[in-house]
């Protein structure tokens, strides 16, 4: 994906380690999608108390280094909802046009959905939302990535 009209490329190998956090996640929360199927609001309550559980994990161990350009920031859990805050930690944001942020965000939202290990979590109504910055702060994009969305590529 070109940044700046092709000067350089972002690499793909950051997005896959992202999404190795996440299926760490998935794997901690183990069957999140087969405990707490339903709307009742002890399983609602379930889903948030587990994905709370992840959050905390992960974010015991953050700020941390996904690989040498980006920085996973922190993860919040909120009503069926994980949001990861993420750095590219050697970019700012002018350096990115906005075709390749637009193109950076539909493969990561056809990526993430066509992944197995996020089945359960689809299944149990969970949005993945993900807050790129820049170096400085500058917002890149944000992201969100709900079961319905994931429905459209199945």
């Amino acid at each position: 994906m070109a940044i700046n009209k092709g000067k350089s490329k972002l690499n793909n190998l950051g997005f896959i380690l992202l999404m190795a956090v996440v299926f760490f996640a998935a794997k901690y929360v183990g069957g999140i999608g087969g405990k707490a199927l339903g709307e009742s609001t002890a399983k609602r309550q379930l889903i948030n108390e587990e994905l709370l559980d992840v959050a905390n994990f992960e974010n015991k161990r953050a700020p941390f280094m996904i690989d040498k350009n980006i920085r996973l920031d922190m993860v919040k859990a909120m009503d069926r909802k994980m949001i990861y805050n993420v750095t590219l930690v050697n970019r700012v944001a002018s350096e990115f046009n906005s075709g390749a942020l637009n193109q950076m965000a539909l493969m990561q939202k056809d990526n993430v959905c066509l992944l197995k290990d996020m089945e359960s979590f689809f299944k149990a109504g969970v949005t993945f939302e993900y807050r790129y910055r820049g170096r400085m702060g500058g917002e890149l994009f944000n992201l969100s990535i709900s079961p319905e969305d994931c429905r459209t590529l199945s």
